[in-house]
């Protein structure tokens, strides 16, 4: 969400694909959040979270490095946020 934050729209249609990736952006976070809970057993909610991480840990790596890939420079489509929700959803498993 911070990627998108500073975003300048050059017309109402990329303003709206930017709130559906928004909106992508929020579902994927409670899919993941209910996935790790689900998979939680007797685990507390902080162990099931580092047991989520530890496995993760190789994609978790490649998605930061796309974040750090895309520097501070503002896109000039949506398209990487548009791979960087992909690489997200991809997290759910």
């Amino acid at each position: 969400e911070a990627l998108a934050a500073g975003y300048k729209f050059i017309d109402s249609w990329q303003r709206w694909a930017l709130e559906s990736l928004e909106d992508d952006m929020v579902g994927i976070r409670r899919q993941l959040t209910e996935a790790i809970l689900e998979d939680a057993g007797d685990s507390t909610p902080a162990e099931a979270v580092a047991a989520y991480l530890e496995v993760q840990a190789p994609a978790l790596h490649r998605l930061g490095a796309f974040i750090a890939n895309l520097g501070t420079d503002q896109p000039k489509d949506l398209s990487p946020l548009m791979i960087g929700v992909r690489q997200l959803r991809s997290l759910i498993g």
